[in-house]
């Protein structure tokens, strides 16, 4: 069956930040309390394949692979989740992508997450309050906005951002503890960056693992999103493509600027981000 939500009333939900600074929610499954990254960012909900078998989900195996952040590929089965709560929402028949353990793990940190919650879960919302005191507010009823400064390329939304006099499209990333500029940034501002920064070497890691890149590390990039600036420090651009499917994108938009407000409001059912 499709995948349902039941939103009764505004609900507030807790927010803790893991050992690597990512947004956690808490979900209760048959009466067990986990975990989950709560990342906009992932096209679908993840689930490590130990724990999906440990809450019985049903597991559909299959040969496909997913392509991670860094580019690497991770083969991947699917699950469904008959139902869980997020407080007191109701998610019915979710999907999850289900890794191998060791495909979701960072050993060199000691960091092992349970998995993600993803983007067809979140949009359902219908409307999110991230609110930099450590909670997301989720109202009964989405307000009107129109900003109009967001889209979807697939599952994964995309965000209007003004930098200088231009306006730039950016993944719209909560999961993503910084903002990183993609090789479509270099293409466009070659000359700028060639005269100011020296190329190096640097380091992504995503669920999928850890993989170096050539780019530079620009001091400073002051950002803007309806109407809203901010000053983000020591940001990383890639001076090569990591996947053809982000060359029309120049960016991955981070928490660096969106911890620098008290609220960031998205709205999937009115296409709009605003920061207050």
């Amino acid at each position: 069956p499709k995948q349902e939500i039941s939103i009764t009333r505004n609900t507030e939900l807790p927010m803790h930040r893991d050992k690597v600074g990512l947004m956690n929610i808490e979900t209760m499954f048959n009466g067990d309390s986990i975990d989950f990254i709560f990342d906009t960012g992932a096209n679908f909900s993840v689930i490590i394949r130990s724990l999906a078998e440990k809450l019985n989900m049903e597991i559909i195996d299959a040969d496909f692979y997913v392509t991670a952040a860094t580019g690497k590929e991770v083969k991947s089965s699917l699950a469904i989740a008959e139902k869980f709560y997020v407080d007191n929402i109701l998610i019915k028949n979710a999907i999850f992508l289900v890794f191998d353990d060791e495909d979701l793990s960072f050993p060199q940190v000691d960091y092992y997450p349970n998995g993600a919650i993803g983007f067809p879960v979140i949009e359902a919302f219908q409307e999110m309050h991230i609110q930099n005191d450590g909670s997301i507010l989720i109202p009964e009823e989405a307000q009107a906005y129109s900003y109009n400064n967001l889209a979807l390329e697939g599952l994964m939304p995309m965000i209007a951002v003004s930098y200088k006099n231009d306006t730039l499209h950016f993944n719209l990333d909560t999961g993503g503890n910084t903002t990183t500029l993609y090789h479509t940034f270099y293409t466009e501002y070659a000359s700028e960056i060639d005269s100011i920064y020296t190329q190096e070497t640097f380091a992504t890691s995503s669920g999928g693992g850890k993989k170096d890149f050539q780019g530079f590390v620009l001091d400073s990039l002051v950002l803007g999103v309806a109407g809203n600036y901010a000053s983000i420090p020591e940001v990383s651009l890639h001076k090569d493509p990591i996947y053809t499917e982000v060359e029309m994108v120049y960016g991955n938009f981070g928490q660096d600027f969106i911890k620098q407000f008290d609220t960031m409001i998205i709205s999937f059912k009115y296409a709009s981000v605003v920061f207050e």
